[in-house]
């Protein structure tokens, strides 16, 4: 089984600040996402990695918030959506039902010196 890592420079936000957003802010943002995960996947690319594109393949996700405080698991599956259509849209997985994908969130609280990221492991399960 293939893996690889993505390194994402922002952290998710939480789903109430998501719900609360302008739908222009929201289709925005998705954008953003979708550029942070090109990025990513080049960065990823250059070290080494090997990222591949999700070709009929199911695949376990997990994205893990690093962030400045914990949040609520509603609010951390959420605010994440807008990441997850993004690598639904880069092709790095087929669709995000359960039949394609497993998707996992977890979270954490920044170190000292550490600014808030996202990091995104993608494996092929069988």
């Amino acid at each position: 089984m293939s893996a690889f890592v993505l390194r994402l420079v922002a952290a998710t936000n939480s789903g109430n600040v998501t719900a609360r957003q302008h739908w222009s802010t929201r289709r925005r943002e998705a954008k953003d996402w979708g550029a942070l995960l090109l990025i990513a996947v080049a960065h990823a690319r250059a070290e080494g990695e090997s990222v591949t594109m999700a070709v009929a393949k199911r695949r376990s996700v997990l994205i893990e918030r690093v962030g400045k405080k914990l949040l609520d698991v509603d609010n951390l599956a959420a605010g994440a959506t807008g990441l997850v259509n993004a690598l639904r849209y880069a092709h790095l997985i087929v669709d995000d039902s359960p039949r394609w994908c497993d998707l996992r969130f977890g979270q954490r609280v920044t170190g000292p010196g550490e600014k808030p990221h996202t990091v995104v492991t993608i494996e092929e399960v069988s």
